[in-house]
Formats: structure tokens, C-alpha cells, sequence
């Protein structure tokens, strides 16, 4: 069986690493070959750094146009339209390129890693070769539009794989059975709390033992609540400090923008309590070393940094949005704030970091939840069964 496996993205992201696990796990499975394929260098150097399975260049899928049809992106600026009408030009090159190179490489199955991937999906099924389209994003936006694409993806995938329940219900009605909701993989090799001394890790990064340290594994973004979580600090204790991993805030913001927003709160806090580290391939030692995990999303989005903590044996804290807070039971593995507000999430924050039991009580909790629910080998092979039904009856059809 040849699987070909499209990977969407420019850089690293939850997509990505959910990918890596789950194709280093596949790579077990007998009889099988994968071969990934991407267009950013950053991806295939990531991935053949990380695999066994071959790695190579592949066509720009056009995915900005396929994010504004999801809903993940919008029309709120001239460099908006000016990246979904340049993905509209070229995406009839885009499929007529990668349909020269499926039928080049004759794979059995594509398997294509978000649900921006209209392009490929469209080369695929000219190609005439079975898809397997794994949603990461949930659809969100105009009504009648994310109807027309979940209808899309349902009939043009032999296979449709949600990373939760939340991406699943939001294709529409599954009435001809081809979606099964699988969670991420997680890392739970290297997310080890018993491998990691926290007050050493957190010296490691300049933190004394009184300190207090929050993370948030977001970055930069509107969508991760970054706003919030600066806000937040506002409101918390002067001992107690916010590491954002992931990309980073720019040097210079434009007047108005939401990254000058967060700049004005920054200047209200001293003491350097906010700090960026950038894109970080190992976040391991900084789940090691904080106290708690906030994923301040204030968008439908999975929360993988939320199961990445409780394999660490981490309390979280989020809003209260579906697709995350549904995640999270209040007050056994974590806490849900319910107003979206910096006052609402730092309050919450100080309760929780004043409470020694409730950190270790939610830490132990969401651990097996996430050694339940993320482990790579039972995801890994989950999917082989989906691979060989979809051959078996694409042979018997």
C-alpha cells in the first residue's frame, strides 16, 4: 500500500507535529509506504529530519483560498484579497501540476493533512486515486457556505478523518458514514514529567523556584487569545510570569493593529513579565517547568497544548469554547473561565497557582484523560484500518 501524504503548511504548527507523530508511528505498520510531500523547505527539512518515510517537494496547494472558504481567514484587509484573488489565478496551475504528479507517483491512497486543500483534493479525484482528508480546523463563518463545503468534503473524500467532535458535527450530517472522529497524536514518548526536574527547568530559564510561571503555546494570534493572556497579566501576582512560545510578537507593529495592542498592554507591565521565545521545535522542557497551561482560544479550534500539558501532568485553564472547553471538565483536570476577558482569565489564573492541591489534582487527572485519548499507536493504527477498508472497497467497487 503507498499512501501520499500532502502537508499544507510554510511553518511549525500543531498540523505539522500531529503529522510527524502520526506517520512515525504508521512507518511500523507492514506492507506500507509513505512518501511526504510539501512545498515550504522549512516542512521538508522538518519532517525528513524527524522520519524515515521520504520527503519531497510538492506544488503550493493555494491555501489562503481554501482558508477563507473555511472560515479560518477573512476579508478584513486589502492584503486579504489580494492573496485570495492570487490563489484563485493560480490554482488552476496548482491542480493541473498536481495531478501530473499523483499520476507520476500512482499512490493507492492521498491523504491530505487540513481541510484548506481544495486544490489537491480536486487533482486527487482527477487522478482518479481515493482521499483521505483530515480536518484540523473546524468550518466556522457564513452558514450557507460552510454547509456547501462540508457537502464538498464529505462527497469528495472516500474518507474524512475530524481531529474531535467539534470539526465532525460542523461537516454536516455524515449520511453516507465516512467520518470518524480521531484525535491528535501527542509526543508521549517525550512528554515524561518523571524525566524532568521543574525547579531545575525553570532556573534553566531564569526563573527562581518562587516564581510563578504560565504558558501559552499559541504565539502570536487572534485566534489563541495572545491579547487576553497579556491583559491577564494585569491582574496576577508580581511574582507570576507569562512565556509565549510560537511565532513571536513583530519588532514593529502597524498603528491600530492587533500586535500594537498587545505592545500598549506590554509597557504596562514591568519587570519583563511577558516573554517570547519564538518558534520552538521541543516545548517539552517548558511544559516541565510552568505551573499551568493557559489556551486562551477564542476561536473553535482543538486544543492540542491542552493534552500536551496533562501528558506532562500540567492543570490548564481556557475559555469557554466549544471545541476546547468541551475538552476540559471544571475543576477536575482544569478550570473553564466563562467571560472572554484579560480580568475573567487572570483571575482565574491567581486562584488556581494560590491552590498547590488543585494543580497537582487537575495535573494527575488530565494525564489520563491524555494517555487515554492522544496515544500515537492506537491513533496510528485506527488510521491503517482506515486506509485498508478504503482500498478493500475501492478493489471490490
Amino acid at each position: 500500500m503507498k499512501v501520499l501524504l500532502i502537508h499544507h503548511g510554510n511553518i511549525l504548527g500543531g498540523a505539522s507535529l500531529s503529522l510527524c507523530y502520526l506517520t512515525r508511528k504508521l512507518e511500523d505498520q507492514p506492507n506500507l509506504e509513505i512518501e511526504i510531500v510539501c512545498h515550504a523547505p522549512a516542512m521538508r527539512e522538518f519532517f525528513a529530519k524527524n522520519l524515515k518515510s521520504q520527503v519531497n517537494l510538492w506544488m503550493d496547494p493555494c491555501t489562503f483560498f481554501g482558508k477563507i472558504l473555511i472560515g479560518w481567514s477573512s476579508f478584513n484587509s486589502l492584503r486579504s484579497y489580494s492573496l485570495f484573488f492570487n490563489d484563485l489565478i493560480r490554482m488552476p496551475k496548482s491542480i493541473l501540476t498536481q495531478l501530473r504528479l499523483i499520476r507520476k507517483r500512482s499512490p493507492d491512497l492521498v491523504h491530505l493533512n487540513s481541510a484548506t486543500m481544495f486544490s489537491s483534493a480536486i487533482a486527487a479525484r482527477l487522478a482518479g486515486v481515493p482521499i483521505i482528508w483530515h480536518i484540523r480546523e473546524p468550518l466556522q463563518g457564513n452558514r450557507l457556505i460552510v454547509k456547501l463545503v462540508g457537502f464538498f468534503i464529505r462527497k469528495t473524500a472516500a474518507a474524512v478523518i475530524a481531529i474531535s467532535e467539534e470539526e465532525a458535527v460542523r461537516l454536516g450530517e455524515d449520511t453516507d458514514k465516512k467520518v470518524y472522529v480521531i484525535y491528535n497524536p501527542i509526543n508521549t514518548e517525550a512528554l515524561n514529567p518523571d524525566r524532568y526536574n521543574q525547579l531545575q527547568e525553570k532556573r534553566k530559564l531564569g526563573f527562581e523556584q518562587s516564581d510563578k510561571l504560565v504558558l501559552s503555546l499559541g504565539g502570536v494570534n487572534p485566534r489563541k487569545g495572545t491579547l487576553e493572556l497579556v491583559k491577564a497579566m494585569q491582574y496576577t501576582d508580581p511574582d507570576t510570569y507569562l512565556l509565549i512560545a510560537g511565532p513571536p510578537l513583530p519588532k514593529e507593529a502597524a498603528s491600530g493593529s492587533y500586535e500594537q495592542k498587545i505592545t500598549k498592554i506590554l509597557s504596562l507591565l514591568g519587570n519583563n513579565q511577558v516573554r517570547f521565545t519564538g518558534n520552538l521545535e521541543n516545548i517539552v522542557p517548558l511544559l516541565a517547568a510552568c505551573d499551568v497551561l493557559v489556551f486562551a482560544g477564542t476561536k473553535p479550534h482543538f486544543p492540542r497544548p491542552v493534552f500536551e500539558a496533562w501528558q506532562m501532568s500540567k492543570p490548564v485553564v481556557v475559555f469557554d469554547m466549544n471545541g476546547i472547553s468541551n475538552q476540559v471538565q471544571h475543576r477536575v483536570d482544569g478550570i473553564i473561565v466563562k467571560e472572554i476577558s484579560g480580568s475573567a482569565l487572570g483571575s482565574a489564573i491567581v486562584d488556581l497557582l494560590r491552590d498547590t492541591n488543585a494543580i497537582q489534582r487537575y495535573g494527575r487527572a488530565g494525564r489520563l484523560k491524555s494517555k487515554r485519548m492522544c496515544n500515537p499507536v492506537t491513533i496510528a493504527e485506527r488510521v491503517f484500518e482506515i486506509y485498508s477498508e478504503i482500498l478493500h472497497m475501492d478493489k471490490t467497487n
